[in-house]
């Protein structure tokens, strides 16, 4: 099984932190919207509650309303776009869940002692109220009777009751009800800007501003008060006598949700330690395994630095196991070139200057191989070997080939007039090319192994270099390899030349050098 590179690791660290990311966003979002989900419905449930008992028929029963009994404390009940219906019976209302409010049937003289007066709705339903109002620091307190309850001595009862509501909003919003009479209808606790901030029941009340409804309802209804969070729910109030079911006002349903939504933001932290953990750890691990795996690319690059061309040799150390043992096949372009009568060369000179000739030839034709991403397969004796088209896959693979090809010839006669200037004997090289199919890979012992190609493609390419001498040519290349060119290149058909080990001859064509 092939280990993975450095690269893949580092890919799998970021993968692994990526999904940990996903799952933790993905599961915040699910818990989230099923929470939600939840409490809305729970609204939803109460909306209809309030609905019920409402009961609207071409009107408001207020006699029935008065005495249906709602399980539900916290909500506002808006009858049309105007007139508040009902304040429910939670008594420290959520600021700023409904617009500014003013009291219709209030008067100057409802301050000094209770007045009795008729509030009647813009849609005509009249209701007698006992009203008594008392100033507060920062705002103002409405208390009510209304004529339905039948209370006797109702003025009475509001002068008894109004003192229990204290001199300050805060003190009226913090008012234990069991201290007033049951005989209160209803109360409000108004600041001075209008915000109503504490109430229960009928009290007579209306919007300042009869538009601002439809703006508060619209949006996003999760509000931040006063350090709380709460989930609005702004209901439909609907004729239940018409069959469309018109809208005749607003029911305005709040539920508390910071609870939940602070379970949510623990889980949130628990999620992003345990990501960035889980990240931290595979993030260490693919240090360590890149820090393991350093001497193996150093040797890597000094083994094969002279061999692959720096692009080439990237890409095996990306992928070291491109260099374990075993092949594939694939469509090379391969490469020969030898030296012309190097027999009788070494036998004129001396070694050290032969050793100095060779590599400064060997040098250049070598820089030549990787100046196309040719890679240098081996050197036999004075023969260089290389080829192109593997272990990157070039689709150009023979272009690169003959280039080199024509370079090398080009750059030999530079180093030989190099020679003559030094006094040195000069020599000329022949080179054969071949297109065709081979195994390339890492062949050899587990102790000693080379990378390379071999096939009948690479004893092809040898033997038509071989026939330079025979044709007295310097470059010879095969009709598969000039069938793949698409530079322009000046060739010579040679015919069709018998080749020593192939039962059919090849055609083999000359590449005039300039």
């Amino acid at each position: 099984m092939t280990k993975p590179t450095i690269g893949q690791t580092k890919w799998l660290a970021l993968l692994l932190a990526l999904f940990f990311a996903l799952t933790s966003v993905g599961q915040f979002l699910f818990v989230q919207r099923q929470t939600r989900a939840t409490v809305e419905r729970q609204l939803d449930r109460r909306a209809n509650e309030i609905d019920s008992a409402v009961d609207y028929r071409e009107g408001v029963d207020l006699r029935a309303l008065d005495r249906a009994i709602v399980d539900v404390t916290d909500y506002v009940t808006i009858l049309g776009n105007d007139d508040i219906l009902d304040l429910g019976t939670s008594q420290r209302l959520i600021p700023r869940l409904i617009p500014d409010v003013k009291c219709p049937v209030l008067s100057d003289a409802a301050y000094s002692h209770p007045v009795d007066t008729t509030y009647t709705t813009l849609e005509g339903t009249s209701e007698r109220w006992w009203i008594l109002a008392k100033k507060l620091d920062g705002g103002i307190v409405v208390v009510g009777i209304s004529a339905l309850d039948e209370v006797q001595f109702p003025e009475q009862k509001l002068k008894e009751n109004v003192a229990a509501f204290g001199t300050t909003i805060e003190a009226a919003q913090r008012l234990n009800a069991k201290k007033l009479d049951e005989a209160i209808s209803a109360w409000a606790v108004i600041t001075d800007s209008g915000q109503l901030v504490g109430g229960y029941g009928r009290i007579p009340l209306q919007f300042k501003d009869r538009m601002a409804m439809d703006s508060v309802a619209l949006g996003d209804h999760e509000r931040r008060v006063n350090g709380r969070t709460y989930l609005v729910l702004y209901s439909p109030l609907r004729d239940s006598s018409n069959a469309t079911g018109r809208r005749v006002g607003t029911i305005v349903v709040p539920q508390d949700i910071t609870t939940e939504q602070e379970a949510l933001r623990s889980q949130v932290k628990f999620n992003a330690t345990i990501g960035g953990t889980s990240f931290l750890l595979f993030l260490i691990l693919s240090v360590l395994y890149s820090s393991r795996h350093e001497e193996e690319k150093r040797q890597i690059r000094e083994a094969f630095q002279h061999y692959f061309s720096p692009q080439i040799l990237e890409t095996i150390l990306r992928e070291p196991g491109l260099l374990t043992l075993g092949g594939q096949r694939r469509e090379v372009t391969i490469l020969f070139s030898d030296i012309r009568s190097f027999t009788s060369l070494s036998e004129k000179i001396p070694p050290q200057q032969l050793a100095r000739i060779l590599q400064e030839y060997f040098t250049a034709m070598t820089d030549e191989v990787l100046a196309t991403d040719g890679v240098v397969d081996k050197y036999i004796g004075d023969a260089i070997m290389a080829f192109w088209g593997a272990p990157i896959e070039q689709p150009d693979q023979a272009n690169r080939a003959v280039r080199t090809a024509v370079a090398m010839i080009q750059r030999l006669k530079k180093l030989q007039e190099q020679w003559r200037a030094d006094g040195h004997p000069t020599f000329d090289i022949g080179v054969g090319i071949n297109l065709g199919v081979a195994t390339f890979g890492n062949m050899g012992s587990s102790k000693r192994f080379d990378y390379t190609v071999i096939g009948d493609a690479v004893n092809a390419a040898s033997r038509i270099e071989g026939l330079n001498k025979t044709l007295d040519s310097h470059i010879l290349i095969s009709d598969s390899t000039k069938q793949q060119l698409t530079i322009a290149v000046r060739t010579r058909d040679r015919g069709e030349v018998p080749v020593r080990g192939k039962e059919k001859p090849i055609r083999v064509f000359e590449v005039e050098v300039e």
